[in-house]
């Protein structure tokens, strides 16, 4: 099992540097088998190196940009907050003000209710005009309660019943 491994190792490395070597990157590998290794070892990881740094460079540039938009969000939401506030408070003045117009109305209703129907009516009574009216209505239906209590009498006298 470990032989297996190590000859998987070897065939890794050896594909790489053989990678390398197609490339024309033939440099200080005049030596053994070993030096070349480690020569290979020594370039993959300086360019790991490279690239970390470099992935470094790029996660603080990312992080420093989410912390400024986070801070802008931040300021953002303290003044949506605040004109809520603002606005909550001109609402609660307005209800206020709306519950003492609410107030006077059934304040007005009820005088209405209580003391303008009265006065209407006592205008109403001492009206010429009205009264004058009211006494011509009152008199027609005298006269038709009349003219019907003839009619019913004289229906009753002719069918004999009222002798």
């Amino acid at each position: 099992m470990e032989g297996d491994a190590m000859l998987s190792r070897l065939i890794f490395s050896s594909c790489n540097f053989f990678a390398l070597l197609a490339e024309g990157k033939d440099e200080g590998l005049h030596g053994s088998h070993e030096e070349g290794y480690r020569w290979f070892c020594k370039k993959k990881e300086e360019s790991w190196v490279k690239k970390v740094g470099e992935l470094t460079c790029r996660h603080e540039i990312e992080v420093g940009d989410l912390k400024k938009r986070m801070e802008a969000d931040k300021l953002q939401l303290k003044a949506d907050r605040e004109a809520l506030d603002v606005q909550k408070n001109a609402f609660a003045e307005e209800k206020e003000g709306l519950k003492a117009s609410v107030v006077q109305a059934t304040g007005d209703n009820q005088w209405l209710i209580e003391h303008g129907f009265e006065q209407v009516v006592t205008y109403l009574l001492h009206s010429t005009v009205f009264n004058s009216a009211l006494g011509d209505v009152y008199t027609k239906l005298l006269n038709y309660g009349k003219h019907l209590g003839l009619v019913v009498g004289f229906n009753l006298v002719k069918i004999g019943g009222l002798q």
